[in-house]
């Protein structure tokens, strides 16, 4: 059963072993993150609107974008240190999320970070690697990959990643709803 919460499931970070795939959120039983702040509403254990072959699980993430943020985050800090994300910039691995969106060409971003770093305003200081995708259906489930965009701070070293930030249609002010597991 297909249970990796879009985020997460979108990173494949191994902690385990540098080949290995990690789940960090399903929104039924394992969660090895947590979301803090989240500039929308978010409802976590929300039963899925529409279970089909992408995603056939009971629960998952729903998301309110907050129509005043421009740049509407929701910030994710795992439970343990992000190892080696060398593989994502190379694309040896890949990013995916699965997304139950309202429309067709939503840009999906994720940032990977150093929190220690970054600040709400002193882009790009502690963002390590950019990866973008875009929503090709409205209204049903599809697997996303991001694909890498740049290294706003390519200062960063591949090891010091401790935060990701998961943004739906950035730049815009929009007050749409997304599903994601």
């Amino acid at each position: 059963m297909k249970k990796i919460i879009s985020i997460l499931y979108l990173l494949l970070i191994s902690i385990n072993a540098v080949f290995s795939q990690e789940l960090w959120d399903d929104f039924e039983q394992n969660r090895q993150c947590f979301y803090n702040p989240i500039h929308g509403v978010m409802t976590i254990n929300m039963s899925n609107p529409n279970p089909n072959s992408i995603n056939s699980s009971n629960f998952c993430a729903r998301y309110e974008r907050n129509i005043a943020e421009t740049y509407d985050v929701i910030k994710i800090f795992t439970n343990g240190s992000i190892i080696d994300v060398s593989d994502y910039i190379s694309a040896v691995k890949k990013m995916k999320i699965d997304v139950y969106s309202p429309a067709v060409g939503i840009p999906i971003q994720i940032f990977l970070e150093d929190s220690t770093i970054a600040t709400a305003t002193n882009y790009p200081s502690g963002r390590h690697s950019e990866y973008i995708g875009y929503t090709s259906v409205a209204n049903q489930w599809e697997t996303v990959e991001l694909t890498f965009n740049g290294q706003p701070d390519p200062s960063l070293s591949n090891l010091s990643i401790n935060s990701m930030i998961l943004l739906f249609n950035p730049g815009t002010n929009t007050n749409d709803t997304y599903y994601f597991d």
